[in-house]
């Protein structure tokens, strides 16, 4: 809840300010409802961005009760482990690089790449 909170005054002072450059640069006056039903509309916005899956439509009480109540999804996948099949070893990463350079190595002799 804590982003939707923070959210809020940015989204008020945005349509505050964007009331006042109208009436200073173009002489027209945004209503008060107007201000609120974009702040709100902006607020669904970022809400559905957030959680896509929420319906949260209409009034202030509405998202909010819709924000309270969301809860995720989640899946889970049980996963077990099985040992691995035979010639797999159980080692180390250095271990394991310490092959793999070996190996390049030998690659490269075959091909002659150490000229």
């Amino acid at each position: 809840m804590r982003p939707y909170y923070r959210a809020i005054p940015g989204f008020i002072i945005r349509e505050l300010w964007k009331r006042r450059n109208k009436k200073k640069h173009e002489e027209k006056n945004i209503s008060l409802p107007r201000i609120i039903h974009n702040v709100t509309r902006h607020m669904n916005m970022f809400a559905k961005m957030k959680r896509t899956n929420m319906i949260g439509e209409g009034s202030w009480r509405e998202i909010l009760k819709d924000l309270e109540e969301y809860r995720p999804k989640v899946k889970v996948i049980q996963v077990k482990w099985e040992n691995p099949l035979s010639g797999i070893e159980n080692t180390t990463n250095t271990m394991i690089e310490a092959k793999v350079i070996l190996e390049a190595s030998k690659h490269c002799k075959i091909s002659q790449h150490n000229q």
